[in-house]
């Protein structure tokens, strides 16, 4: 690197630690510099994927490696401040949790909102040429924290890592990650009795995607995680049929409104797909094979699925219809919205039946509900979709009645968020498209039925909705949050993309197919999943209006061990974290451009082959977590069409962020092989 000026930097705060267990990453030590010359970014000597996340700010074998920070007039940064999404009607539907293997394994569209987990490498900060006065930059607020060791759980049965193991090289270690096997979308998140309860898609005999049943996991602080065996009714089966177990959620039903619990007491209560048919049965094609299902627990380990006695029968492609058989009456006994082929009936007074289309759409993608109680009117309310958006209300959380039918929004995972305004006594209602994009406004009734209403409208007509990126990165996808009866939302996200976690055929721009191999099972991983880091929600009110704020929580301050306080300027030989490594860190900086400095430029997870560098663009204002240098290009998954653009992994991710009174604040997690950078 050519030699450059010196430029001064305060630096405030800097912690490094190790991390704790929870995925994979190699060591990395953090280094703030002021100049060019000197290259403190982390080392690691095997090449690695990196899986990165740019976050709306309020939105091999492990090494070592350090970080760097330069300053110069080339600084480059990486921006995650909001910018509108493009418009719906671009956009493909991604393949659903409950694809099939065909559909999933032919170049399938992401779905829909999955953006990619990138972890991005140090990006250095560079000092202006020499022949020019170095501008000044001011770092304030540095931090750099790494996990620490897992506490111990009263109901560990299998921690998911209790230290970092050389066999688990690219394992998260204070993100969430299953042990082994496959993972995709979070399921049934819900707080109960001092646990926070993960449930996720799950296939334990392999790295690529399976039979899903939903895996599970419980924290009491939401950063040290304890796997459990899958739960009984969670479980997939293809003993009489195929029954598998697609995304959904979970409730605290806290006043016994379901009937399933004791008198007085209340309880867990479970609502999700259930994907697949019995054994023999040939209907259903043209109304697919999606319905939404019901179970009960009081402890969240142990559940129940009622047989609700609910009377359906068969409707034939012909219009005719036929009763269920004996195993079909299993099948669906705990069935509570069922898709268009099978048909609730309801005996009249009068002596006759009426035949009930609980979908109203008649749409086979039937699927990831998430139940919520609506304070407004007293109920529960459920959002479903996998392809057009569906709203339905209950009083019990078993008979389910139609709200709107909102067919114009195409979206997999959906959920709305009550958040409040900062600053304010004003809530408003998120819509969470699948975590990648979202929309503002009202839930309220129009023409009798509850409705989501956007704030703001644009387009030449001024009719389309505006939607907004969640994230800027392509690894974040299927965003849950908790069901918590205090208010608290905690979101987490699949932190991957169906673009290179499964293996997948693809069509070359000749026309021709070639099939990929997943990303884990290439590099000989013995798991395939892991999740980005919790975040709590709100809504900020910006120049542009509101946008949605995303925090990563509290309780990763825990996992601090050094902090630097003093102020100190930075040069040539300045390095306030000499002699700390760690692979798993937070970092948190200030920087303050002075007139002239075009980039700021921090580089992660670096050796002399390989680096992920985030930066910022003064210039312009975009913010930038490049991993064009993150691994080796013959085991980076292969260039590919998505969503009808062509997909490349070792590429530049940005977003734009503006400077609040001259200053840009980032958050920088890494976390082994992964980077989550949140701005503003």
């Amino acid at each position: 690197m050519k030699k450059e000026n010196n430029t001064k930097a305060n630096l405030i705060k800097s912690m490094a630690v190790p991390a704790s267990a929870m995925m994979v990453l190699s060591g990395a030590s953090a280094v703030i510099l002021a100049n060019d010359d000197v290259n403190l970014a982390p080392v690691i000597e095997e090449p690695a994927p990196v899986e990165s996340v740019i976050t709306d700010g309020p939105i091999g074998e492990p090494v070592e490696s350090s970080a760097e920070i330069t300053v110069s007039e080339e600084t480059e940064t990486y921006n995650s401040q909001e910018s509108e999404a493009p418009a719906a009607a671009e956009e493909e539907i991604p393949a659903e949790d409950g694809q099939s293997e065909d559909q999933q394994k032919e170049e399938t569209p992401d779905e829909a909102g999955q953006t990619p987990d990138v972890t991005p490498e140090p990006a250095p900060v560079t000092v202006p040429d020499a022949a020019a006065p170095a501008p000044e930059t001011t770092v304030q607020k540095t931090e750099t924290t790494a996990a620490a060791a897992p506490a111990a759980n009263a109901k560990a049965e299998t921690p998911a890592v209790d230290k970092e193991q050389e066999e688990e090289a690219y394992r998260e270690q204070y993100h969430f990650s299953n042990e082994k096997g496959w993972s995709n979308d979070p399921n049934g998140m819900v707080y109960y009795n001092g646990e926070w309860h993960l449930f996720f898609q799950y296939y334990p005999d392999g790295v690529n995607h399976g039979s899903m049943n939903w895996g599970h996991a419980t924290s009491k602080d939401l950063v040290h995680w304890t796997e459990h065996e899958i739960p009984e009714v969670f479980k997939a089966s293809t003993d009489h049929g195929m029954r598998f177990h697609f995304s959904g959620s979970a409730v605290v039903d806290k006043d016994n409104t379901s009937g399933f619990f004791k008198d007085g007491q209340g309880g867990l209560v479970a609502v999700w797909t259930l994907a697949g048919m019995p054994e023999g049965a040939s209907w259903g094609g043209d109304f697919g094979f999606q319905r939404q299902c019901i179970a009960y627990s009081t402890d969240g380990y142990n559940w129940v699925a009622p047989d609700l006695g609910i009377e359906r029968v068969v409707l034939n492609s012909d219009g005719t219809t036929r009763q269920l058989n004996d195993k079909e009456k299993d099948f669906f006994k705990n069935v509570v919205l069922a898709e268009g082929s099978l048909r609730t009936v309801i005996h009249n007074a009068d002596g006759t039946t009426t035949l009930v289309n609980e979908d109203p759409l008649t749409n086979g993608d039937f699927r990831d509900p998430k139940v919520f109680w609506h304070k407004e009117s007293s109920q529960w309310m459920m959002a479903v979709a996998g392809g057009p958006l569906r709203f339905y209300s209950s009083k019990d959380l078993i008979h389910w009645n139609p709200e709107a039918m909102q067919d114009d929004i195409i979206t997999e995972c959906p959920e709305l968020y009550y958040l409040p305004v900062e600053g304010t006594d004003e809530y408003k209602y998120v819509l969470s498209e699948g975590g990648r994009w979202y929309q503002i406004g009202d839930f309220k009734e129009v023409d009798g039925v509850w409705t989501f209403v956007p704030d703001t409208m644009n387009g030449p007509t001024g009719d389309v909705p505006l939607r907004l990126n969640m994230n800027y990165a392509p690894d974040a996808y299927a965003a849950q949050s908790f069901y918590k009866e205090d208010g608290r939302v905690v979101m987490v996200q699949w932190m991957s993309n169906w673009s290179y976690a499964d293996n997948s055929t693809i069509r070359q721009p000749d026309g021709s197919k070639v099939t990929l191999e997943g990303i884990r099972k290439m590099l000989g991983e013995k798991h395939n999943g892991q999740f980005t880091l919790m975040a709590d929600l709100s809504v900020v009110r910006t120049p542009e209006g509101l946008r949605l704020k995303q925090t990563p929580v509290a309780e990763y301050d825990q996992m601090k061990n050094l902090e630097v306080k003093d102020d100190i300027v930075l040069d040539d030989k300045s390095n306030p974290l000499e002699g700390i490594h760690s692979q798993q860190f937070q970092f948190e900086i200030e920087f303050a451009p002075e007139k002239g400095t075009e980039k700021v430029v921090l580089e992660v997870l670096k050796n002399k082959d390989y680096q992920t560098t985030i930066w910022y663009d003064v210039n312009t204002g975009i913010l930038h977590v490049d991993r064009s240098k993150s691994m080796a290009a013959e085991q980076a998954p292969a260039d590919h069409m998505q969503n009808g653009t062509w997909f490349k992994f070792l590429q530049d991710y940005t977003a734009p962020v503006a400077m609040t009174n001259g200053k840009i604040k980032l958050k920088v997690f890494v976390d082994n092989y992964s980077v989550e950078v949140y701005a503003g």
